[in-house]
């Protein structure tokens, strides 16, 4: 993404994210006989949900700060303290970062704190076929992030 875009990008891209791990979590449709068919998918589907997450929180950021881009948002988190971190690169992929960032802790329905707290179980290295991400389930996993993705999806505009 350049450095223009908008809170409505992210929010697409976080969405489109989300569906492409809800396709992956499925059998293939390819070689769906072959061995390991049933999960050899699994990995893209957890990496491609956290990263939904990711992108949803910087659209309520940009939304929660009023700012249209993402180097307006950076200068005004820089002018308030707010931003050691560079969260457009690297270090966006922090998602405890990005969450202590937004106010959603002080809004998050208590149903939702269970859902919120298996999402930020990934890492941007689940990419790399990470061990971590083998021990969590991808079905649930994508499940919380859809519950987390539609409650943020409800508060931005």
């Amino acid at each position: 993404m350049s450095q223009d875009e908008k809170w409505q990008d992210f929010r697409d891209a976080a969405i489109a994210r989300l569906q492409d791990a809800e396709e992956l979590v499925h059998m293939p449709s390819l070689r769906p006989h072959e061995h390991g068919a049933s999960t050899r998918h699994a990995d893209g589907a957890k990496y491609l949900a956290g990263y939904g997450i990711e992108c949803i929180f910087k659209a309520y950021l940009l939304t929660k700060n009023n700012c249209s881009t993402r180097t307006a948002l950076k200068e005004r988190l820089s002018r308030q303290g707010k931003q050691p971190l560079d969260i457009f690169g690297r270090d966006g992929h922090n998602l405890s970062h990005l969450y202590i960032l937004t106010d959603l802790e002080q809004k998050l329905p208590p149903a939702l704190v269970k859902e919120i707290g298996k999402c930020f179980k990934w890492r941007s290295t689940w990419r790399y076929n990470d061990r971590t991400a083998e021990k969590i389930d991808p079905v649930e996993f994508v499940n919380s992030v859809r519950t987390i993705v539609n409650y943020v999806v409800s508060l931005v505009p």
